[in-house]
């Protein structure tokens, strides 16, 4: 059962999400990067995760023009009305859909990445070719096909 501390990180989660598209910031990325933090960090805080600290929620606060120490102030009291906003914090419709240009930019990505998987798995290939290769000549100089001097020359 969440206690109030976790409904209250929950719900603030959903209005800094809900601030970030407004204030024009469609992706977590984009908004992350003009306040300097990672974007991980505003997704944990858009989910409502303990584990943020005070440099993240400052780093939130001035990027969506709430006042110095809101966040800490809404979290111990809960009082919604501290925020520039004042709206409560609905769960979202439907999450803000990603730019054209956000898109491609993760497609292209993701080509880079099969490119790479595709490569690496070429080299596996070879390489579990030449250890089978290897296990040939081993098991056949035990099975005493031939000798370890013609083994030298096997190859």
């Amino acid at each position: 059962m969440a206690n109030a501390a976790d409904e209250r990180r929950k719900a603030l989660g959903r209005r800094i999400k809900r601030a970030r598209v407004r204030a024009g910031y469609r992706s977590q990325k984009a908004f992350a990067d003009a306040i300097g933090i990672s974007e991980n960090s505003v997704a944990r805080a858009e989910i409502g995760d303990e584990r943020i600290g005070d440099k993240v929620f400052a780093a939130i606060e001035d990027g969506l023009g709430w006042g110095e120490y809101v966040v800490a102030e809404y979290l111990e009291t809960g009082d919604e009305s501290i925020f520039t906003d004042s709206e409560p914090a609905p769960e979202p419709a439907e999450p803000a859909r990603p730019s054209r240009d956000e898109l491609l930019m993760r497609y292209r990505q993701l080509e880079g990445v099969m490119e790479i998987v595709v490569e690496e798995q070429r080299r596996w290939r070879e390489r579990e070719e030449d250890v089978r290769r290897q296990i040939r000549e081993i098991d056949a100089v035990l099975s005493g096909e031939i000798s370890s001097p013609e083994r030298r020359n096997v190859g």
